[in-house]
């Protein structure tokens, strides 16, 4: 048994299960997030017809030479990426607090 938990200690597998844990909890956060709070904005009734307008971008789908592209759902799919991408971007930035300077910018020119 002494044996097993040196193993465990040298190689870090203790340190591998807690991120694997808390990535898992990170990932459910962010899930919710999209689809608790941004999702219901997009599915909003803009028309008034009693549907989700979000409903024809993800049934919308084009025929080009005998093939049908599902373009409505690759952009749901990529507004969803832009919102996960956005999270981290924001948590990096709060996390470092780093500014972010304009390259023509007087602050960002070395004098």
């Amino acid at each position: 048994m002494k044996g097993f938990l040196n193993f465990l200690k040298e190689n870090d597998i203790l340190a591998a299960i807690i991120v694997t844990v808390i990535s898992t909890y990170v990932s459910k956060i962010t899930q919710s997030f999209i689809n608790d709070i941004i999702i219901p904005i997009i599915e909003r009734d803009g028309d008034n017809d009693g549907k989700a307008d979000i409903k024809k971008l993800q049934n919308y789908k084009l025929k080009c030479f005998g093939i049908t592209f599902k373009i409505g759902s690759f952009l749901i799919n990529l507004i969803k990426f832009s919102c996960v991408m956005l999270m981290i971007y924001s948590l990096f930035m709060f996390k470092t607090n780093k500014k972010i300077y304009k390259v023509n910018s007087p602050s960002f020119v070395r004098k």
